[in-house]
């Protein structure tokens, strides 16, 4: 509402210069809220939050209004992992027979258990099933060719909730509402890949990783001059997907990205097949272990142990803002900390990293570990406060580092964001955020020596969305800048923090 906005500008004016007295700048806040009224922002839906090196609030404009944040969520619980876990955590995945090995035949299980690793996956490896390829070459070089027994697929570090109640369930085969599970691989999503085939004939469709748990029907008509137009569809409660639409001839390959259903079995069947093409045969069944898990019996041996740095995990959660990494790092924190593996303990860790840390969580709701849910809330003065403790904390480092920097790297180069302010380029590092209705950008600012924190969050219609929402609040981090440009330096902190 631009009269809401207009009496807040008015509300913040400066002392006037006196006759013959230069006009005094104006304060950031007078900046900032300049700038909502020129875009006419409703102020009740706007939370921002602008903290100095020194710890004082330089502006703020409903910062204890509870709000809807995004992806900003997700400061949280990467900050609260590092706080809980600490930044040499380890993720692990063990394969565990039931019994030992014995003339290359395992009689018995053989267990593969996982501890929420979010990367076993192609991002650092050569292709999805790289990590599966290697184990199955370690157990057959150590002589292993038959396992008579089961395979069976061991998540219950984490609890059975593997969708979010409060995610849209007509989304849920969309990469960014991948399914949670203890075990995980390649994002639970399988990627298709179609090119063109004959003219008039079906295109050619393949899926990675080549799993026996999903099947894929249909294809894409290969046409002449046509729009390349393609629709893949899951049915729900299955990992069939079926593939329409078309495709032109002279296209090069089209790809997407397809959320799995019950991951762990996923994980499993993939794994199994792997096996097989290593020459080491599975005669007994994939299955999943009980919940609880029963103890290995006397005589188990462990075969494999695969770690995973949490460190690995903390740019792809910021920088790329996915995800299932965020709803995993939730998970384990839960499971480290209170022995439950669920987003409800999660959250629990992320408030008790916030009482450590003496930030203010009055209105907090959190419904996930990724902002994806409508329902999570937080002000924008949780943030900024958030954000300017963990500056003097031993993670801050890693935390700082796994953030986008602008014109460099992440969302805050893929979305061109600061493109027209080069001065910004490698001076702000901050978290976009974006679900209907809400856009949010939250971070640091560096100036020299000095850092200051700020939180902006707009929970506004979706036509305020899109370029012109970024460029008000590329707007308002510029006017930070020239804030901090202009003042005084505020000591020390923020050489003494990085």
């Amino acid at each position: 509402m631009l009269f809401a906005a207009a009496a807040l500008a008015a509300a913040v004016w400066s002392r006037p210069a006196l006759a013959g007295e230069a006009a005094p700048p104006p304060s950031l806040q007078d900046a900032i809220a300049a700038l909502l009224a020129r875009d006419g922002c409703d102020v009740e839906r706007t939370g921002i939050c602008v903290i100095a090196d020194d710890g004082a609030t330089r502006a703020e404009i409903s910062a204890d209004t509870p709000l809807a944040p995004a992806s900003n969520l997700k400061l949280l619980t990467t900050a609260a992992a590092l706080h809980n876990l600490g930044e040499e955590y380890i993720f692990q995945t063990t394969l565990t027979a039931t019994a030992a090995p014995r003339g290359g035949t395992i009689a018995g299980d053989l267990i593969v258990r996982g501890g929420g690793d979010p990367n076993i996956s192609g991002r650092f490896y050569s292709d999805p099933e790289a990590v599966l390829r290697a184990w199955a070459k370690a157990l057959r070089a150590a002589g292993i060719h038959t396992i008579t027994g089961d395979l069976v697929a061991d998540d219950t570090f984490f609890d059975d909730e593997r969708f979010c109640p409060s995610w849209d369930r007509a989304q849920e085969a969309r990469w960014y509402s991948a399914q949670v599970s203890a075990l995980s691989l390649n994002d639970n999503c399988v990627d298709i890949t179609v090119t063109p085939g004959a003219a008039d004939g079906p295109a050619l469709v393949s899926v990675a990783p080549d799993s026996p748990a999903v099947v894929l029907r249909g294809a894409p008509v290969t046409a002449a001059k046509a729009k390349t137009k393609i629709i893949v569809t899951r049915r729900s409660g299955t990992n069939e997907i079926t593939l329409s639409g078309t495709i032109d001839k002279n296209a090069g390959p089209w790809r997407d990205y397809v959320a799995i259903d019950d991951p762990a079995m996923f994980f499993a069947h993939t794994f199994a097949a792997v096996l097989r093409r290593e020459g080491i045969a599975v005669r007994g069944a994939v299955r999943r272990a009980a919940r609880p898990a029963p103890a290995p019996p006397p005589g188990a041996q462990l075969l494999i142990r695969h770690d995973s740095p949490l460190a690995r995990a903390l740019p792809v959660i910021n920088k790329n803002s996915q995800n299932l990494h965020a709803e995993l790092l939730l998970r384990a924190m839960g499971a480290v900390k209170f022995g439950e593996g669920s987003a409800a303990a999660g959250a629990r860790a992320i408030r008790a990293c916030l009482d450590t840390l003496l930030v203010p969580c009055e209105g907090l709701v959190i419904e996930d570990g990724s902002g994806l849910s409508a329902g999570n809330r937080v002000t924008a003065r949780t943030l900024a406060r958030l954000l300017h403790a963990a500056r003097g904390r031993e993670w801050f480092p890693p935390y700082l580092d796994s953030l986008p920097l602008a014109g460099i790297d992440g969302t805050l180069k893929s979305q061109r964001r600061f493109r027209t302010a080069p001065q910004l380029h490698g001076c702000v590092h901050a978290k976009t955020g974006n679900i209907a209705r809400v856009s949010a950008l939250s971070g640091y600012v560096r100036h020299g020596e000095r850092l200051w924190s700020f939180a902006l969050l707009f929970n506004e219609p979706l036509r305020r969305k899109g370029a012109r929402m970024n460029a008000l609040q590329d707007a308002i981090v510029r006017e930070i800048h020239a804030a901090m440009e202009s003042g005084p330096a505020e000591g020390g902190a923020a050489g003494a923090a990085r």
